[in-house]
């Protein structure tokens, strides 16, 4: 070989390994960040064109939750677009006719709201709280302001007051962290509304700056639970008397400062919450709580009657049935007492087949199923059986025994189940080593899919197949999704269709709705794959997400792959304070 061509062999080797290495070279944060920050305000820029503006609070408010770490004033604005867009929801829910719950949700302050004021709190507590109170439907403050009447008129709305009054107290407990002396007057002004599970948390967030302000400020608490009526149609009530005397009677150590309230106020709890479970048929409460010892204390008698009166109205089979379960009792011994439990029958059967199994005769268990089950019942059994033990095989470590137990389960569904989840324990063992056999796994799984003719189930199933190769083998994990997308648009199409015909809560004026964790009727369980493979290919990706027809479709897919993407990146990497929506151009 010439000198000359030794030189432009060598050199065009070295041009090919910096190829190869700027190839493999995994992308830097910077190069990450940048690329999922464009894919961000597409994002945005595609949620303004949403009909429904309780779509588009929820895409809004996921991006703000988002880019919140790293653009905090970004995510503000973001937050603020939401809550406006949910007010705009709620207002024209109040004339919708139809989807009657969707209409209710919004009405009364639920969700998406509560959601979404969730995401604000975990950025700016402060920022929740306003919000909380911008977006309080008209319904929810009309009950507010006449919570006694409402409660006597209908109480089952009344549980959307405790709700709404919970979620102020627990706002305030963040907003307390800023501003703790604010938090005492929001609290007293609260507590006109209500007592909540969050009022003790907020009493402690307050005690550690001021414990005698908290102290006070509990003694108002209780004294406002002592001046509730307790109505058998309304458990919250009676639920926050428990909660707050179980935790004022608990024994506590000595060295420990916390809350504290009179002995006559406890005592006087406990004579309210025993009074009314005794003098009504209401079984809201439980014997084993630090509550119940309070009631023991001050009322042994009456605490006697109410494990009586528990007794006499409790469940003799229920209870005879979570004894044997609870037991050391042989399969023999629950082979005998088996046809005494008309209602847990099948169950005990099931657990002594189990049992026998275990004890490593498993054709005498398999004939137990098959003498105490019908045929139809038996081949569902046998599948559980079965599937159980490759469970137990793989907790051991024992993928071949694994797999000898999936080739003996008979219905299709469960062995597909089992052949995804072996793949996934094989590979999780060793990666490296075991690549090559999870994805055979795999491949024996992706057998029992019917592709001549797909339906919601192989669709289903095509999408968890998909989600497993994704992290074993991406090529073949984008071919399966590619695969099923025609069938997935003319299912949402039909779908769509058939929702509105039966007038479905699923969605509203020709667009289905979008929920907070980016999903959407047709595109569920796409996220996990879409989250792994844009990693892999992220135009690809993009691409096999804009292959679908509808524009809310493709928007709740690209909210999934951004909601954990941002959040994980180093802390170090650029702010996004660079990106900007249609809107604000």
């Amino acid at each position: 070989m010439s000198k000359i061509r030794f030189f432009l062999f060598a050199a065009l080797f070295f041009l090919l390994s910096i190829f190869s290495f700027a190839q493999d070279a995994p992308e830097k944060p910077e190069e990450i960040l940048d690329r999922e920050t464009k894919l961000i305000g597409e994002l945005e820029a595609d949620a303004e064109t949403l009909k429904l503006p309780e779509n588009r609070a929820v895409v809004f408010a996921q991006i703000g939750g988002s880019v919140c770490q790293r653009d905090e004033k970004r995510a503000i604005q973001l937050f603020q677009k939401s809550i406006n867009d949910l007010i705009i929801a709620q207002q024209e829910a109040e004339k919708i006719k139809k989807n009657q719950y969707t209409a209710e949700q919004l009405i009364y302050g639920q969700n998406p709201r509560l959601m979404i004021l969730t995401l604000i709190s975990a950025c700016d507590g402060e920022l929740a709280l306003e919000s909380l109170y911008k977006s309080r439907p008209a319904k929810i403050s009309q009950m507010i302001a006449q919570t006694a009447q409402n409660s006597k008129a209908n109480p089952g709305k009344q549980y959307y007051v405790f709700n709404e009054t919970q979620n102020e107290q627990r706002f305030i407990n963040l907003a307390a962290d800023k501003n703790p002396e604010r938090a005492v007057g929001l609290l007293r002004e609260s507590l006109k509304r209500g007592v909540t599970y969050e009022t003790l948390n907020l009493l402690r967030k307050i005690y550690a700056k001021d414990p005698k302000t908290a102290d006070k400020l509990a003694e108002e608490v209780i004294g406002k639970l002592l001046g509730e009526t307790l109505l058998t149609t309304d458990y919250q009530t009676s639920s926050t008397i428990q909660y707050f005397l179980a935790e004022f009677g608990r024994a506590k150590n000595p060295d420990q400062n916390s809350l504290e309230i009179s002995g006559d106020l406890l005592r006087n709890l406990a004579d309210k919450i025993s009074a009314f479970w005794l003098e009504n048929n209401n079984y809201n409460y439980s014997l084993q709580t630090d509550g119940f010892k309070v009631i023991e204390k001050y009322f042994p008698a009456r605490a006697a009657r109410i494990r009586q009166k528990q007794a006499q109205t409790g469940n003799q089979e229920y209870d005879d049935y979570n004894k044997l379960m609870q037991s050391d009792a042989s399969p023999e011994e629950m082979l005998k007492q088996a046809e005494k439990f008309q209602s847990y029958k099948s169950s005990v059967y099931s657990t002594a087949a189990r049992k026998t199994a275990q004890n490593g005769n498993i054709a005498e268990a398999l004939n137990i199923i098959n003498s105490n089950f019908s045929d139809e019942e038996a081949e569902q059994q046998i599948s559980d059986f079965y599937y159980n033990l490759v469970n137990e095989a793989m907790s051991k470590g024992e993928f071949e025994q694994a797999n000898t137990f999936i080739n003996q389960i008979p219905l299709e569904q469960p062995r597909f189940s089992a052949l995804i989840q072996l793949a996934r324990a094989v590979y999780r063992k060793n990666a490296e080593e075991n690549g090559q056999w999870a994805t055979s796994i795999l491949n024996q799984a992706a057998g029992l899919i019917d592709t001549a003719e797909i339906t919601q189930a192989e669709i289903t199933n095509s999408i968890e197949l998909a989600n497993a190769y994704a992290l074993m083998d991406a090529a073949q994990a984008f071919r399966t999704l590619e695969s099923i997308i025609p069938a997935l648009n003319e299912f949402i199409r039909a779908y769509a269709l058939v929702s509105q015909f039966r007038n479905e809560p699923a969605q509203r004026n020709g667009e289905f709705l979008i929920t907070m964790n980016g999903g959407m009727s047709g595109a569920h369980n796409l996220g996990n794959a879409l989250q792994i493979l844009k990693d892999k290919d992220f135009d690809r990706t993009i691409k096999l997400i804009n292959s679908f027809e509808r524009s809310e479709t493709r928007i709740a897919l690209k909210l999934q792959i951004i909601l954990r993407s941002i959040s994980n990146l180093p802390m170090g990497t650029t702010r996004f304070s660079n990106f900007e929506s249609k809107r604000s151009r």
